[in-house]
């Protein structure tokens, strides 16, 4: 497992500084899943997301801000979530950070209720230091999962009703949230009750049927939003790509200007350009005279 770095944060409940994981947020590119878990390589970094004070306990995603609710850290419901030992560690963060901005931000509590789930998830794809897994480890989480994807989807329905394009990306984490904790009967109530909204997007439409074929197929796997993906997303995501295999294109994730990657040159012009007054030197214009460019490591001459 390779090291994660880490820098100093001073708690903003009790001021205990410590090092927590300080990793350069990875570039969105990909296709997130159906839930809207991002695609790799952000998706391998959710798990050093939450950070935890060694001292008090507070849990969140920049411990230097103080918490709404600091009482509510000493609770034994608080300490029933972080010391919860059928949950992963990451997991039990997610849920601790959840109940700390609950009176603060329902947006925020759905997506580390979410998280969570996905922390879950992951028992079983990623290997355990020893090696081994026993079966009851993939049962409890599993279990832990759908018991995540339910604290999600209660949350989800209270920022209900769901407009404009913030709201339809609520009810596309909530329809897939309820069909992957096996709720079916909810999840195509959800599904249909979106469908029949009038200024339906496309790219929402196409996720929402492909929603109700699993949900008819009794599907409770993971999916990627790539199965409903409209015709012009597949062309810029392919486009993005060849980006990013470019050998003279900047950081992943982001494409360079043209300043950066090629120097434009002007074509010569046939008019004859004025005299330079006597006595005046004149520049050596010859190609062995110009500088050379260098550029993500090649040069340009």
């Amino acid at each position: 497992m390779p090291l994660v770095p880490t820098a100093k944060a001073t708690c903003g409940c009790c001021n205990t500084q410590s090092r927590q994981p300080d990793l350069e947020r990875a570039p969105r590119h990909g296709y997130p899943d159906l839930d809207l878990r991002p695609a790799s390589p952000l998706r391998e970094q959710m798990e050093h997301w939450i950070h935890q004070c060694p001292n008090c306990g507070y849990c969140a995603r920049g411990l230097e801000v103080a918490p709404a609710e600091p009482a509510l850290i000493d609770s034994p419901t608080y300490w029933g979530v972080l010391e919860n030992r059928r949950m992963p560690i990451a997991a039990r963060r997610f849920l601790a950070a959840a109940m700390l901005v609950r009176s603060t931000d329902l947006d925020q509590v759905q997506a580390n209720q979410m998280g969570a789930a996905w922390m879950c998830d992951d028992v079983g794809t990623v290997q355990r230091a020893d090696g081994c897994l026993r079966f009851g480890d993939l049962v409890n989480a599993r279990a832990m999962a759908v018991e995540c994807r339910m604290l999600a989807a209660a949350t989800l329905r209270e920022l209900k009703p769901f407009k404009e394009m913030v709201g339809m990306w609520r009810a596309a984490s909530l329809v897939d949230a309820l069909r992957r904790a096996g709720q079916f009967g909810d999840a195509r109530a959800e599904c249909l009750e979106l469908l029949d909204q009038p200024r339906l997007g496309e790219a929402h439409r196409l996720r929402f049927e492909l929603e109700l074929k699993l949900i008819r197929a009794r599907d409770i796997a993971r999916h990627s939003s790539e199965e409903c993906a409209t015709p012009e997303r597949r062309e810029l995501e392919g486009r993005l790509q060849a980006d990013r295999d470019n050998p003279i294109i900047g950081p992943v994730g982001r494409v360079s200007t043209r300043s950066e990657c090629s120097v434009e040159r002007v074509p010569p012009t046939s008019a004859t350009p004025p005299a330079a007054p006597a006595g005046t030197q004149q520049p050596d214009r010859s190609p062995a005279a110009q500088p050379a460019f260098p550029v993500r490591g090649r040069l340009l001459q």
